[in-house]
C-alpha cells in the first residue's frame, strides 16, 4: 500500500485505508476503516476485531487481508482497542473494552452513510473472544467468524499459568472473574445469549490456543440449538498461516447466507 495525500491515509489499487479517533466510554480509542475510494451501492460491514495483548497496532499483512474483503464486497471497520495504537485507556482483555467495538456502530452511519447496512463480524485470538461478547446482545450481527479464539478462559489459565498472571495485571475485575471460573468473558458459558450463526475455525496443530477452545464453543452452542459451522484446519497454527484465504472463504459464504435482499 502507499500512503495517499490524505491525511493518514493508505491506498491500494482503488482501495483506502482511513485511521479514525473515536469516542468510547469517555476515552479517545482509534481505529480504521478500509473501503473502496468510490462508494457506490450499500455494502455489508464488516467489523475486524483483531487479535493480541497489549500495544497493537495492524500491520500491512492484516491490512491487506482488509482489503481483500473490500474487494468481495464489504467494508471494514475496526478498533485498535483502549490502551493500543495511541488509544486512551488500558487492555481489559475482552472486559470494558469489548465497549470500543460496540461505539464503532454510530461511525458506520455517520462516516459511511450505511445506517441500517447488514453487520458481520470477524475475529482472531482474544478478538474473536471480545467478538463473542459483543455478538451476545450487543452489536445485531447477521453472523461472525472467529479464528482461534479463547472460548474458555479458564480453560487457557489452566494451560499456559503464564497467561493467567498476565490477565491478572490487566483485568481490573481480576478476582471476580476467577470466583466465577472466568465466565463473564467465555462464551461457553453463555452460548444462548449469542445471536447470529458463528463460524468457528482454528488450527488443529494451534499451540498458542488449544483446539479444545473451539470443540467447547461448538458443543455449547450445539446444546443451546444455536447455528454454527465448525471448520478445523490440519496441521494449522494460531494465525492459520496458509489457511487464512480458505476461512476468509467459508465465511464469505456462510455471510453471504444471510444476505438481505434490497
Amino acid at each position: 500500500m502507499r500512503r495517499s495525500r490524505r491525511g493518514g491515509g493508505l491506498e491500494r489499487g482503488d482501495i483506502i485505508v482511513e485511521r479514525i479517533r473515536y469516542p468510547s466510554d469517555g476515552l479517545q480509542v482509534t481505529g480504521f476503516i478500509v473501503r473502496p475510494k468510490t462508494m457506490s451501492g450499500r455494502r455489508p460491514v464488516l467489523i475486524w476485531a483483531r487479535g493480541g495483548i497489549g500495544n497493537v497496532e495492524q500491520d500491512e499483512t492484516q491490512l491487506v487481508q482488509m482489503a481483500s474483503w473490500v474487494q468481495r464486497g464489504y467494508i471494514v471497520i475496526g478498533s485498535n482497542f483502549r490502551g493500543s495504537a495511541g488509544s486512551e485507556g488500558r487492555d481489559e482483555f475482552a472486559g470494558a473494552d469489548v465497549d470500543d467495538l460496540v461505539a464503532l456502530l454510530p461511525l458506520i452511519g455517520r462516516i459511511l452513510g450505511e445506517k441500517g447496512a447488514q453487520l458481520y463480524g470477524i475475529g482472531f485470538s482474544r478478538g474473536g473472544t471480545m467478538l463473542l461478547r459483543a455478538a451476545a446482545g450487543r452489536i445485531p450481527f447477521s453472523a461472525i467468524a472467529t479464528a482461534g479464539a479463547v472460548t474458555d478462559v479458564q480453560l487457557a489459565i489452566d494451560e499456559r499459568p503464564d497467561l493467567g498472571k498476565t490477565l491478572e495485571q490487566m483485568m481490573p475485575d481480576y478476582a471476580t472473574e476467577r470466583a466465577n471460573r472466568f465466565c463473564g468473558r467465555s462464551a461457553v458459558c453463555w452460548p444462548d445469549r449469542i445471536t447470529a450463526p458463528v463460524l468457528i475455525a482454528q488450527g488443529g496443530a494451534d499451540d498458542s490456543v488449544s483446539v479444545d477452545h473451539s470443540m467447547r464453543l461448538a458443543k455449547a452452542l450445539e446444546r443451546a440449538k444455536k447455528p454454527y459451522r465448525l471448520m478445523l484446519f490440519g496441521g494449522g497454527n494460531h494465525p492459520m498461516d496458509g489457511f487464512r484465504q480458505s476461512f476468509f472463504d467459508e465465511a464469505d459464504r456462510l455471510f453471504r447466507s444471510t444476505f438481505e435482499d434490497d
